[in-house]
Order: structure tokens, then C-alpha cells, then sequence
């Protein structure tokens, strides 16, 4: 074992004394080390690149070399010379070019980090399969600039069969593809960081398999579409952050499920709809930021709502609630107010129902009335048949009533006095009365008794349930009943021309 850690030298190997003056490069000497397990160099300030000896030291099960300032790039025998190596470990150095594909030569390999360089391609993923073991996986903060492939190293056909992967870091790759379905396959993933990219598309419903998850973090791309409702299934899921994207549509209320999140982040989306009530339930959330979406409605008041400010809530439509929100109080609107402003809505809905029932009705009859005649003057001009007054007597049974054409009250003649009917029928529906009735006795006809009590005292004939002293909408009811009292006296008018 050798270790120089922040310029101090540790190990068990004598033959290595030369290290203790060593200089900002590594030198090719470690090499020779053929026995050499474990070499960790790292948070030193070395330069330079590394000696190729070092990837065929065979013996080798750990090398890290991170935090330095090392550059250059990997070897392409990267692996074949390292068979045994369980890890490799050279964050944040200044290290470019491609990956090897060697590297499933290494198929012991349970920790490989290359994040925070300057690597410029995943056509290495293919070769990843082979490494059964890998449990951690991160090239974050590579500027990969491309898709995850979808034939060669593709994100499905790779790591999705690697099933002990446990770790999957891919953040600050400016990757623009979408997420792989098969991203599902790792059901044993504990975290899943691919934020700062420029990823699009739906979030895969596939999520749903990471039963094992505790951190996701999609964060900074251009997801768009709704939020699957299955996300709520990942009970054990304590991270998750979907800001700044193009999500829209409804929190689901399956996230009241998510009992062991802590912290949750949906702000910077076109998330619309209310704050779901479910949401009170996850008593263990420290962090929630809901801000620049379009929610509206009620702020609940529970858990984790009570320890939240008004920066939580920023910038969204119509909320309202608590003051230390920084939002308006809600209006709550008592069961009698909205029962008025229920029947105010049916009254104007029937009341133009049958408006337009009305209309219609008296625009075919009078159109059927021309054409009909225009048709009997036609047959009267051409014919100009003579009737004896047996034939007329004969045909209407000795001019019995029953025969007469229908009429109005007045016995004036009319084709259209079924219009007269349906001014009765109305006025019977909203007086709660019936034309035959009692109190219509004599002179006094349903028509007689609404014509009087109108245009100033309907009130006082119409259903007492429609307008009451304190209903808060009785102005505009009454002038819904005008309407409707008007167009049903005039069609009850003795004059059939006039009803036009």
C-alpha cells in the first residue's frame, strides 16, 4: 500500500523512501511497484501526466488520483494491464480525449469516477457491461456535448443492465437526448443526478421501478409534460428536485405518499392547479419550493407547510392563505352562497334554453306556415273547385266543436297557437302553478294574473324558492325571471301577429 495524501507520504514498501522528495510530478518509478494494491495520490497539486507504467501495474485494486491538476489523456490499454481493479478514482483533474473501451477488461471494477475533466465522448459506455460489479458511476461535469447514444454505448443497452449500479452521476454533461425508458432496469439505483444538461422530453413513467431511490435530481433541463403520478410510489425517495424545466400540469396527489422526502424542489416550471392537501402528510420535509409556476388556490397550513415562508410561493398565479405567505386570504364562501349562485346559473341556463327553443320553434312554424300557403293559393287559383253547403255539413258531422281549427281564447283563428301553449307551460314552471287551478276562476287566467304582477312585482308570482330577501343574488335573478315573464306573455298574446 501506498499513499501520499496532502504531501505526506504513507506505505509499507521501503523500496519507495524516494517519495519523500517528491516533486509536483508523478514519477514513473511507481511502475515497479508490481505488487502494489493500492495507490492513492490524491488532493495533491501533481501536474503533468501520468506515467503509463502505472496502468500496468496487474496487482493493483485501488488508484486515485484525484483533486490534482494532472492532464493528458488515459491510456487505450486502459484496463487490460489493471485486471483486478475494483477502483479508479481521477475527479476533478484536467484529463481530455476519449475513454477506452479496455476498460470492461477491469471487470472487477465496483467505483469508477471521471467526473469534473474534460472527456468528450460515451462511446466507452458499451463497453461498462462487462462490469457486473460497478456500483458507482459518475462522469459528471464533462462537457460530452451529445446524446446518450442510442445504438454504441447507449444508456438502455449499457448501464441498464448493470443491476448492482447504485450510483449514477451524469450532471454537467450538456447531454440533449431524452431519458432512456430502461433507466427503469436499475432497480437497485440509490441516486440519480443528471441535472445542468439539456435533456427534453417526458420524464419515462419507468421511474416508477427505482423502488430503491433516495435521490433524484433532474434539475436545470428541458423536461416538459406532466408529472407521472407513479413518482409518488418511491416511499423511499428523501431528494428530489424538478426545477427549472418545462413541466406542466397538476402536482400529482400521489406525492402525499412519499412519507420519507425532505426535500423537494418544483420551482422555475408551468406546474398549474392547486396545492394538493395530500402534500400535509409528508411531515419530514425541510425544504419546499413550489415558486414561479402558475398554482393557485389555498396554501395548506400543515406539515411542512407550517415551517415555510413566502418564498416558497413566489410568483404563482392566485394563491392565497396564511399572511406570512405574502398572499391575499382566501374567501370562503359560506353553503348558502354557493347553493344561490348554483340556482342563478340554472335559472340562466334554462331561462336561454328555452329562449332558443323558443326561437327556433316559431322560426320553422312560421317558415312551414309561407310555404304551406303559398302551396293552397296555388291550388285555389288553378282549381277554383265550388262546395255546396251539404258537402261542408256532411264532412264536419254537422259542424260539431270537434272539428273546429285551433284557436285562442278570443275564438280568433290561428295556425300558430301552439306557440300559445308553451307562453302557459312557462309561466306554470315558474310560478309553481297550473292554468287550471282554483284560484283561475272567471275572468282571472294565469296569463291575467302574471300580466298584472308585471314588470315591478313578479316577484310576488314566481316560486318563492327562486328569490329571497337575503339572497345576495336576487337583483340578477329577477332580471333573469323578466326575461323569462316577458317572452312568455308575449307569446300568450290573443293576436297571433303580434306574438312575432
Amino acid at each position: 500500500m501506498l499513499m501520499y495524501f496532502q504531501h505526506e507520504l504513507k506505505g509499507r514498501d521501503p523500496s519507495v523512501h524516494y517519495l519523500n522528495d517528491i516533486k509536483r510530478e508523478i514519477p514513473d518509478e511507481l511502475g515497479n511497484l508490481k505488487k502494489l494494491q493500492l495507490l492513492t495520490l490524491t488532493k495533491n497539486e501533481f501536474i503533468g501526466s501520468v506515467p503509463a507504467s502505472i496502468f500496468n501495474l496487474s496487482s493493483l485494486k485501488v488508484l486515485d488520483r484525484s483533486l490534482n491538476k494532472v492532464s493528458g489523456t488515459l491510456p487505450s490499454n486502459l484496463g487490460r494491464g489493471m485486471p483486478n481493479l475494483e477502483e479508479f478514482h481521477c475527479g476533478e483533474n484536467n484529463l481530455s480525449g476519449l475513454i477506452s473501451a479496455s476498460l470492461s477488461n477491469s471487470s472487477r471494477l465496483r467505483i469508477l469516477d471521471l467526473s469534473s475533466n474534460s472527456f468528450t465522448a460515451l462511446s466507452f459506455l458499451a463497453s461498462l457491461t462487462n462490469c457486473r460489479k460497478l456500483k458507482v458511476f459518475s462522469i459528471a461535469d464533462n462537457p460530452l456535448n451529445g446524446v446518450l447514444p442510442v445504438s454504441v454505448g447507449s444508456l438502455p443497452t449499457c448501464l441498464g443492465n448493470i443491476s448492482t449500479l447504485r450510483y449514477l452521476g451524469l450532471a454537467y454533461n450538456r447531454l440533449n437526448s431524452s431519458i432512456p425508458k430502461t433507466l427503469g432496469y436499475l432497480r437497485d439505483l440509490i441516486e440519480f443526478n443528471i441535472s445542468y444538461n439539456l435533456l427534453s422530453g417526458k420524464i419515462p413513467l419507468e421511474i416508477r421501478n427505482l423502488k430503491a431511490i433516495i435521490f433524484i435530481d433532474l434539475s436545470k433541463n428541458n423536461f416538459s409534460g406532466k408529472i407521472p403520478s407513479s413518482l409518488g410510489g418511491l416511499d423511499k425517495l428523501i431528494n428530489l428536485s424538478l426545477a427549472y424545466n418545462r413541466i406542466e400540469g397538476p402536482i400529482p396527489d400521489s406525492f402525499g405518499k412519499m412519507l420519507a422526502l425532505e426535500f423537494l424542489d418544483l420551482s422555475y416550471n408551468n406546474l398549474g392547479g392547486e396545492i394538493r392537501k395530500s402534500l400535509e402528510g409528508l411531515v419530514y420535509v425541510k425544504y419546499l419550493n413550489s415558486s414561479f409556476n402558475k398554482l393557485r388556490g389555498e396554501i395548506p397550513i400543515g406539515s411542512p407547510f407550517a415551517n415555510a415562508t413566502s418564498r416558497s410561493f413566489l410568483s404563482n398565479d392566485t394563491l392565497c392563505g396564511d399572511s406570512k405567505f405574502n398572499v391575499p386570504a382566501c374567501v370562503i364562501q359560506s353553503p348558502k352562497r354557493k347553493r344561490a349562485i348554483l340556482i342563478v346559473y340554472i335559472i340562466l341556463g334554462v331561462g336561454l334554453l328555452f329562449l332558443e327553443l323558443a326561437f327556433t320553434y316559431v322560426f320553422v312554424r312560421l317558415r312551414k306556415t309561407r310555404n304551406n300557403t303559398n302551396e293552397v293559393d296555388l291550388t285555389l287559383v288553378k282549381r277554383n273547385e265550388k262546395i255546396s253547403y251539404y258537402e261542408i255539413e256532411q264532412s264536419t258531422e254537422g259542424f260539431n266543436e270537434s272539428n273546429l281549427l285551433e284557436y285562442g281564447q278570443d275564438r280568433i283563428v290561428s295556425m300558430r297557437c301552439d306557440v300559445y301553449s308553451f307562453g302557459i307551460l312557462t309561466m306554470e314552471i315558474f310560478t309553481q302553478t297550473r292554468s287550471s287551478d282554483e284560484i283561475f276562476t272567471g275572468d282571472l287566467s294565469i296569463q291575467h294574473w302574471v300580466s298584472d304582477s308585471f314588470p315591478t312585482e313578479i316577484h310576488k308570482v314566481v316560486d318563492p324558492n327562486l328569490v329571497q330577501v337575503r339572497d345576495d343574488q336576487i337583483d340578477a335573478k329577477k332580471q333573469c325571471l323578466l326575461s323569462i315573464m316577458d317572452l312568455a306573455l308575449r307569446l300568450t298574446l290573443v293576436a297571433p301577429d303580434v306574438k312575432n
